[in-house]
């Protein structure tokens, strides 16, 4: 799996080779050092920078997809759960008011039964 650019070790050693002989021993060196200062300035580039960020991401996208659905699946059980709360709530509140609703009607039923007169006489006696 160790290749560059998709060729691996043994293709690079058979290009290697094809290179010196059709090159020549004469112009070997002179080609092998503007070779590396090419590919010297290649590896120091932006270019190569982002190639190698955007190749990283490529393989990390398969992680980065489980993530996200694991996240999304996470979301949805929140949203459910709080859904769930949110309903709960609700119920509560109505009984709540209704209970509410029929005490304050009870109370309004207790006032209009006794009128203010029999009101006042509903109050002990003193002890005179």
């Amino acid at each position: 799996m160790n290749t560059i650019f998709g060729i691996g070790f043994s293709e690079l050693i058979v290009i290697f080779i094809l290179v010196i002989v059709l090159i020549g021993p004469e112009r070997s060196k002179e080609t092998a050092q503007k070779l590396g200062k090419a590919l010297g300035k290649i590896l120091r580039s932006q270019w190569w920078s982002d190639f190698q960020l955007i190749q990283k991401n490529i393989r990390d996208l398969p992680n980065t997809l489980i993530r996200m659905a694991e996240i999304e699946e996470l979301q949805n059980d929140l949203k459910q759960s709080l859904d769930s709360i949110q309903n709960n709530i609700n119920a509560e509140t109505q009984e709540i008011s209704a209970e509410l609703n029929k005490l304050n009607s009870q109370i309004h039923e207790t006032n209009t039964i006794l009128s203010p007169d029999q009101t006042q006489n509903t109050q002990p006696p003193s002890k005179e």
